[in-house]
């Protein structure tokens, strides 16, 4: 909706089959993973509104490259609690941190390139 109202304000028409492609797109990248308990709800609607606002290709990389990160730290983690701390592996992430992580890295790196 926030696109929607943008592309009105600014008079911009041309726009609107581009973001309702990236937002097709990106739904039908997270609905596996959100039904198979993956992601919860808001990590989905924030992977969504960096996907209608980026350009496709950096959208997916934000998504795989935060995925990663989060299961690398995740099997990190959960190995140091079992194997050292003796205690109980964690079993859900809090997964917008790793977005916000991935997201601000390729905002330093595209500027320190530019």
């Amino acid at each position: 909706l926030f696109s929607m109202f943008l592309v009105v304000y600014r008079q911009d028409w041309w726009y609107i089959p581009e973001i309702i492609v990236r937002t097709v797109l990106f739904f039908f990248l997270l609905w596996p993973v959100y039904q198979i308990g993956g992601l919860g709800a808001g990590d989905c609607k924030l992977l969504l509104f960096i996907g209608m606002f980026l350009p496709i290709k950096i959208s997916i990389f934000i998504y795989i490259s935060s995925m990663v990160l989060a299961a690398g730290i995740g099997v990190a983690r959960n190995a140091i609690r079992i194997m050292f701390l003796k205690i109980s592996p964690v079993s859900g992430i809090h997964f917008s941190f790793y977005i916000f992580a991935v997201l601000l890295a390729l905002i330093i790196c595209l500027s320190v390139i530019q």
